[in-house]
């Protein structure tokens, strides 16, 4: 299967399903969605499709790019752009396949269920997961989960090395009316590359690194990887084996060709520096002089919109900072359609090689976001005073009586409150804002003291408790009228 020729993307429309090729995709106009059994599948597949478009096309400016946008491609212009980069995206190459290693050594295969994060090995893989759910995968299976391992799981662990943006990064796509259009919404064009990645030119030209392979120990630079050697970057020594004739995908149930398993292999080699992933949010902290930057990623149960800052706002301090990805700061600056932001947000939260969870969400943000920093980040930081001041004041009581609540409460406020949150982000008039925020604190005022008295209540009659309770209660009430 050829990535670049062949029909392998799995589409619906109208509630039709099909397999389309990349160049049907770029050149008609049908309002096609992607279509796999689960969300993190889906995500990735767009995420490879933005990554393929990405390396065929670099539009010059805004101009260009919003012609993409509005308006198929030619076929011409499809066939010139993959014309040299064909062979590099050919699935079963005999010399260098699709982000894999030929001869790779290994004493035994390894499950194709291993390339689906937390499919086998996470916390609650047993209770959600069928048996042999993903034993033998079609061509299209196979790719994107290969994809998304290389590019947003965890490594394999044991001495395997983890994706250039670490073991589970953040990644963050504007989602546009169809396919095709999110797909271009996610291309940077020269003018966002120039600036945050400015040696992109200098190597445009070079190989993926199943083609120009890493050399053991070699140590490379950040910079000196440019877009597809970066967007494609395969950590690992990965070769998929085959089924003899023909099968079906236990994933899609797709017949004919299947994959059984893959051989892999560890190798040691060196990257240095921070390489701008155009879908990835950045995070800084400045330790004992050293900046120590990093992908943004969820690391603790706290839902994704505690995070929405990072996703959004570029901030440079002194001690710390944080910067979008480049495809949401080209949104920001380039505008989006009819105003209104669709951002689409996936990832894991991992304990090293094991997943804990996974989160694949869809944020909805009101029309002139891109000039209202403040205001939303009014949102996201009022809403998580309040779950501070809650857990402060249980963890007082706690420490007064031993009752540990506070875990408990902080989960029960941010299952209660994210919808709200969620609707002032999609409802918000950012002109007309002040009686929406009044309304805000009221809804997350009594969502506080409603989390804290139904927690605190088979306490309330221990003689023991009775004054650390008043005191807690009273501290509450205090700083909730302060919050508001």
């Amino acid at each position: 299967m050829n990535l670049l020729a062949d029909e392998w993307i799995p589409v619906q429309h109208e509630g039709a399903f099909q397999h389309i090729s990349l160049k049907t995709l770029l050149t008609q106009n049908e309002g096609w969605q992607v279509s796999l059994p689960r969300d993190d599948m889906e995500m990735a597949c767009l995420q490879l499709l933005v990554s393929l478009t990405q390396v065929l096309f670099i539009p010059d400016n805004k101009a260009k790019l919003n012609e993409y946008i509005a308006r198929p491609i030619s076929e011409n212009d499809y066939i010139d752009a993959v014309e040299s980069k064909l062979d590099w995206f050919e699935l079963d190459h005999p010399q260098h396949p699709f982000m894999q290693i030929r001869g790779v050594k290994a004493k035994e295969l390894t499950d194709m269920a291993k390339l689906f994060a937390g499919l086998t090995g996470a916390t609650s893989s047993a209770f959600v997961n069928e048996s042999d759910l993903a034993s033998r995968l079609c061509s299209t299976c196979a790719t994107i989960g290969l994809f998304n391992q290389a590019a947003n799981c965890p490594s394999f662990g044991g001495g395997f090395k983890a994706s250039l943006r670490g073991g589970s990064p953040v990644t963050t796509l504007i989602l546009g009316s169809d396919l095709r259009q999110t797909i271009w919404r996610n291309v940077l064009c020269k003018e966002i590359l120039d600036v945050s990645m400015p040696w992109h030119e200098a190597v445009r030209n070079e190989k993926p690194n199943w083609v120009n392979v890493i050399k053991a120990k070699e140590s490379i630079e950040a910079h000196q990887t440019g877009l597809l050697r970066g967007l494609f970057w395969q950590p690992a020594h990965i070769e998929l084996v085959k089924e003899e004739g023909e099968g079906t995908c236990e994933c899609c149930g797709q017949q004919g060709e299947c994959y059984i398993g893959f051989k892999k292999e560890k190798f040691v080699y060196d990257f240095n520096g921070v390489w701008p992933h155009p879908h990835g949010p950045r995070v800084f902290k400045v330790a004992k002089g050293e900046r120590e930057e990093k992908f943004s990623s969820f690391t603790t149960a706290a839902p994704s919109w505690t995070l929405l800052t990072q996703f959004l706002i570029q901030k440079e301090q002194e001690r710390e900072g944080q910067t979008p990805a480049p495809v949401v700061s080209q949104a920001k600056k380039n505008g989006v359609e009819n105003g209104r932001l669709y951002l689409m947000v996936g990832g894991y939260r991992n304990k090293q090689a094991s997943i804990l969870e996974r989160r694949h969400e869809l944020f909805n943000v009101a029309k002139e976001w891109q000039n209202n920093d403040r205001q939303i980040e009014r949102i996201v930081d009022t809403g998580l005073a309040y779950k501070t001041e809650l857990r402060k004041k249980l963890f007082g009581f706690f420490k007064a009586t031993g009752a540990s609540l506070q875990d408990q409460a902080e989960h029960r406020f941010y299952k209660q409150t994210e919808s709200l949150v969620h609707g002032m982000l999609r409802n918000m008039d950012f002109k007309e804002s002040k009686a929406a925020f009044s309304d805000y604190h009221q809804q997350l005022r009594a969502t506080a003291r409603n989390i804290f008295k139904q927690v605190t209540e088979p306490y309330q009659n221990e003689p023991k408790m009775i004054k650390a309770l008043a005191i807690a209660r009273r501290g509450l009430e205090k700083s909730l009228n302060e919050l508001n």
